[in-house]
């Protein structure tokens, strides 16, 4: 429905274009976001491991919670979505909030350290090619940075979260 609204064309134009990406191309979107779903689960599924959470959910289940987190951390702005992991693993799968929490926090790490990856050879690249390496560094830093807030919020965050919350009223903190 977005698309169709936000196309500056007539939605026959738009039907017309996505029919004409072929059926290989939808085939290969979607074992891509299958095999990710799968890799995602995987991981999850380490890091609760890793936390000693026992029982362990299984790896259908598991990529089940997966596959409805990324549905809707797709639908809902600002990563709101990731809290749907939180709520199917600990009302679902009975996995305590603690490790649902710490689990959470680490993938969205990993997903963060991936990002610099990424950043990183895509203004690497061709910063190389033109000679702009005082331009590469300065975007270096910025990534690095952004990482390093990343890391700080996701660590420290709630822990501050809960002092603040601590000096505000009884019925804004029951609220």
């Amino acid at each position: 429905w977005l698309l169709f609204r936000e196309a500056e064309k007539p939605a026959r134009d738009v039907a017309q274009a996505l029919w004409g990406m072929g059926g290989g191309i939808w085939a290969a979107y979607a074992l891509g976001q299958v095999v990710q779903g799968w890799l995602r689960a995987v991981r999850y599924r380490l890091l609760l491991q890793g936390a000693g959470v026992d029982p362990l959910p299984g790896r259908g289940r598991m990529f089940g919670v997966t596959l409805a987190r990324n549905m809707f951390v797709d639908m809902l702005p600002a990563r709101a979505g990731e809290l749907m992991y939180w709520a199917l693993l600990n009302r679902g799968e009975r996995v305590n909030h603690e490790d649902c929490a710490s689990s959470m926090a680490l993938s969205i790490w990993f997903d963060f350290l991936a990002l610099v990856a990424v950043l990183g050879f895509a203004l690497g690249v061709p910063m190389l090619d033109a000679q702009g390496r005082v331009l590469m560094l300065w975007g270096l830093a910025v990534v690095l940075a952004v990482t390093g807030v990343g890391w700080v919020a996701l660590f420290h965050g709630p822990d501050w979260a809960v002092r603040l919350a601590r000096h505000l009223p009884e019925r804004t903190r029951r609220w």
